[in-house]
C-alpha cells in the first residue's frame, strides 16, 4: 500500500478509503469495542483527517458563570481535526455546560465542566446505588436556568440534591411545573488541575 501511495501521490488514508476502510473510524470503533488496558492514543499522519464538530462561537448572552445547555448558547460550529473526540457529534447529542458559579455537585463535577446528556432517560430512577459515583445524575431545566444534580421526586416535589462537600442546600421545586428533566448525565469532561481552583467553601445557596 505504501508503494501505491508513492507512485500515485495519494495518501495512505485515501487509498484505504477506496477499499471501504476509514482510518478516521478507528478511535470510534475502539471506544465501542472497549479496550481493557490503559494506553496512550497514537499521534500520526491520520490525525489530521479525523475531525469532530465543536462550538467555536457563542451567543452574546452566554455567561460562563451560568449552567446552560450547549445547544442553546452556541452560535457557530466548525470541524477541527482531533482524534480523541472522533466518536462524538455535539450537534446531534445533548450536552450541558456547568457554570463557573455552579458548585452543586462539586467536587464530583467541577464548575466549567461539559456533561453529556442522554435525553431518552428523563425518568428519575429509584434504583439502588453503592457509591456516589453510581448515583444517577440529571440535568434539570428550571424557570430561571439549569442545574446538574442528583434528584429525587416525592409527592409532586423534585428535590435537587447537592454533593455533601459543596456546602449547598437541598432545593425543592413543584414537579413538573417548576422543573423539567432534560436527561440523565452519562459522561463528563472536566479539568482536575492546571488552573487555580477555589479552595474555600462555596457560598451556600438556598431556595
Amino acid at each position: 500500500m505504501e508503494v501505491f501511495s508513492a507512485i500515485y501521490h495519494r495518501s495512505f488514508v485515501e487509498l484505504l478509503s477506496y477499499f471501504g476502510l476509514r482510518v478516521g473510524d478507528l478511535h470510534r470503533d475502539r471506544a465501542a469495542i472497549g479496550i481493557p488496558r490503559t494506553h496512550l492514543l497514537e499521534s500520526g499522519a491520520d490525525a489530521e483527517v479525523q475531525k469532530v464538530t465543536v462550538p467555536v462561537g457563542f451567543k452574546p448572552e452566554f455567561q460562563l458563570e451560568k449552567t446552560s445547555l450547549l445547544a442553546r448558547i452556541v452560535e457557530r460550529w466548525e470541524e477541527i481535526p482531533i482524534s480523541l473526540l472522533q466518536h462524538m457529534d455535539l450537534r446531534k447529542s445533548v450536552y450541558g455546560y456547568i457554570g463557573l458559579e455552579d458548585y452543586t455537585l462539586y467536587p464530583l463535577i467541577r464548575p466549567g465542566s461539559l456533561v453529556q446528556i442522554d435525553a431518552s432517560q428523563r425518568k428519575i430512577l429509584s434504583e439502588r446505588w453503592m457509591t456516589e459515583f453510581d448515583r444517577p445524575i440529571y440535568f434539570v431545566e428550571l424557570r430561571d436556568g439549569y442545574v446538574c444534580s442528583w434528584c429525587q421526586v416525592d409527592r409532586g416535589l423534585l428535590s435537587v440534591i447537592p454533593h455533601p462537600h459543596s456546602h449547598q442546600d437541598v432545593r425543592r421545586f413543584d414537579y413538573p411545573a417548576q422543573a423539567e428533566i432534560i436527561g440523565r448525565v452519562t459522561g463528563v469532561a472536566m479539568r482536575i488541575a492546571g488552573e487555580k481552583l477555589r479552595h474555600s467553601a462555596p457560598q451556600r445557596i438556598t431556595s
